[in-house]
């Protein structure tokens, strides 16, 4: 599973989402988007639906998308 889907599924329990259909209800995105983000075969298309996941969770956008060890951030 890929780094962001385990990120995602964490930051949501850890924010006190049980599920994932809450979660993506309050994203207002479907629940098969949602659920496939935290299966790792797909990721958001775009900066902004990033930046309301990470609202919503309360996370930074370096929580859910991390530098690897060893490299620099622009």
């Amino acid at each position: 599973m890929p780094d962001f889907a385990v990120h995602l599924k964490s930051a949501r329990l850890k924010a006190g989402y049980d599920s994932a259909a809450d979660c993506a209800r309050e994203l207002g995105v479907s629940v098969h988007t949602y659920r496939n983000w935290e299966r790792g075969t797909a990721e958001p298309r775009d900066i902004g639906t990033v930046m309301r996941i990470c609202k919503l969770l309360k996370i930074s956008p370096n929580d859910l998308l991390p530098v690897p060890n060893g490299s620099v951030a622009p």
